[in-house]
């Protein structure tokens, strides 16, 4: 279950107009690599030394593909791959390595992984909070734990 909470904001463009509202990811607790070890560890034979090793070094190949500029797959969960942070020239011949300012790392799900979270598969309820964007508060009940907002994937982004 999908639990989400009514966020307001001014409609864009507006800084005193109309409100519009919109479903957002309600804050939840975090996943660590610590619980996925136990998840894992339910389902299978392996140990919990074994399965955070194994964890810890698919953390440490990944990180190092991309930093030499590879992308990684992993199958049905999806891809790793690198990405540029840059400024932009008027000339071609002006580009240079001092154009980049970062390396980012972008996550992509598998196609198997995009079929499994259609809505069709998923379920949705309302949580008690309704957050006003801007006033960084609640304008109603509930609380909030560790984590939630909006990532790719999971709707409205706001840029800060």
């Amino acid at each position: 279950m999908i639990k989400y909470v009514v966020v307001g904001r001014h409609k864009p463009g507006t800084e005193d107009g109309p409100m519009i509202y919109y479903p957002r990811i309600a804050p939840v607790s975090v996943l660590d690599l610590e619980g996925v070890a136990e998840q894992i560890e339910r389902q299978c034979t392996a140990s919990m030394p074994d399965i955070k090793a194994v964890l810890n070094a698919l953390q440490y190949v990944i990180l190092q593909a991309v930093k030499n500029g590879q992308s990684v797959r992993l199958g049905d969960l999806g891809s790793f791959r690198p990405t540029l942070k840059t400024k932009s020239k008027d000339k071609p011949d002006t580009v240079s390595a001092d154009d980049i300012s970062r390396l980012r790392c972008r996550y992509t799900m598998s196609g198997y992984m995009a079929r499994q979270l259609v809505k069709r598969n998923l379920k949705f309820a309302k949580a008690t909070e309704v957050t006003t964007s801007g006033g960084g508060g609640t304008t109603e009940g509930g609380g909030a734990t560790e984590g939630g907002g909006a990532t790719e994937g999971g709707g409205t982004e706001e840029q800060a």
